[in-house]
């Protein structure tokens, strides 16, 4: 049986979560996949959309909330990351549910406006 890695602090995953979302080419947008299908995220409340930039725009800048997990497939961390969507207005925050690939990339997983 594999031995399972050193779950890594909070600090030491968003800095290495801004430092790859800083490249667009890798952070895995899946076609089809949840966060692809929600490009354009409808708020019921605040009627705008989320789109991608926005999206790397959390991931760039925003923080890490709640536990950090391992992914499903054991292939790498699993968090959320949640920031502020300038483009829209200060009191929205959204959220991207990010797995940190051992590979190197970034796979979103989710996006969502977080209340």
């Amino acid at each position: 049986m594999a031995k399972q890695p050193k779950r890594p602090t909070s600090h030491e995953l968003i800095r290495e979560i801004r430092k790859r979302a800083r490249e667009p080419d890798t952070v895995i947008w899946p076609s089809g996949g949840h966060a692809a299908g929600r490009s354009k995220l409808r708020s019921s409340r605040h009627d705008l959309d989320l789109d991608y930039d926005a999206a790397l725009s959390v991931l760039r800048t925003g923080d890490i909330k709640g536990r950090i997990t391992r992914s499903q497939f054991n292939d790498g961390w699993k968090v959320k990351v949640i920031g502020p969507v300038s483009e829209y207005r200060a009191d929205l925050d959204a959220g991207v549910v990010v797995i940190v690939l051992d590979n190197g990339k970034l796979f979103a997983k989710t996006v969502e406006w977080e209340y």
